[in-house]
């Protein structure tokens, strides 16, 4: 499966920082860091469409981006702190 460079260079950053029992904490630290950045870029967005197009059109494109960014966030979280291929899992 093929990676995003941003992704993999993520991983290799952090991945190897975190023992094992921290992955759920550093998950959730990954989701918070991509939603927030999604929300401002919904933000930023929705602010543009409103200068062009009126409050409306703006309050559906933000609601819309708002709810696709909480959903790629996760995807994107999910993927950086998943275990690669090459650690063995561990029982505990």
């Amino acid at each position: 499966m093929t990676h995003w460079v941003g992704v993999k260079i993520i991983r290799v950053a952090f991945i190897a920082r975190f023992p094992r029992q921290e992955r759920p904490l550093q998950l959730i630290l990954f989701y918070v860091v991509f939603m927030v950045t999604g929300d401002l870029l919904a933000y930023g967005i929705g602010y543009a469409v409103e200068s062009a197009f009126g409050s409306r059109a703006s309050f559906g494109v933000f609601l819309a981006l708002y709810f696709i960014f909480l959903w790629v966030a996760w995807l994107l979280a999910v993927r950086v702190t998943e275990p690669s291929a090459s650690q063995p899992a561990t029982s505990s």
